[in-house]
């Protein structure tokens, strides 16, 4: 039992930051989109993951770096509307970033910066980003408790074992 109380208080002291793994689920190009003129639906970094790969947005980690979690960077690649600069050439932006300004879609705006989209065809912006889903793991409160309850079950059944008798006969 002393074993099972070391492994819990062990495991109580995981920080929050290990409380995610994230697992590599594709990637796209932001000129993968619709044209830009077809006044496409306008997709943060999120956004565009959770309709491409399914799910919810909210589930996603995007990065610029590439497929290898550990340098998950939490931005995408967009392209703003008259902007290819802004989130795109110049470099990417916050991964839940959405601009709609009027809410019409990527065409309607007609204001430089006025909608910027993960995926659209607009300038060739031909940058990608990475799509990583998100497994929260298991808090470490839970951790314990299952180590306990499988501590408890093992000294119940050893103490089960010393209480049968055989007779022969």
């Amino acid at each position: 039992m002393k074993g099972c109380a070391a492994a819990a208080l062990a495991i109580s002291a995981v920080s929050a930051a290990d409380a995610t793994t994230y697992t590599y689920v594709g990637s796209w190009f932001v000129d993968q989109g619709v044209w830009w003129t077809d006044n496409p639906p306008v997709y943060s970094g999120q956004e565009a993951a959770a309709f491409l790969f399914g799910g919810s947005a909210s589930h996603y980690a995007i990065s610029t770096e590439g497929v290898d979690p550990s340098m998950i960077n939490f931005k995408a690649f967009y392209d703003g509307w008259a902007d290819p600069y802004t989130c795109g050439y110049n470099g990417p932006c916050a991964q839940n970033m959405h601009v709609d300004v009027d809410n019409d879609g990527y065409e309607s705006p007609f204001a430089t910066d006025a909608a910027f989209s993960a995926l659209v065809s607009d300038h060739g912006l031909h940058l990608q980003n990475f799509a990583f889903i998100a497994t929260p793991a298991p808090e470490p409160a839970s951790w314990a408790m299952m180590l306990g309850g499988f501590g408890l079950i093992g000294g119940a059944m050893r103490m089960r074992r010393r209480n049968v008798a055989v007779s022969f006969g």
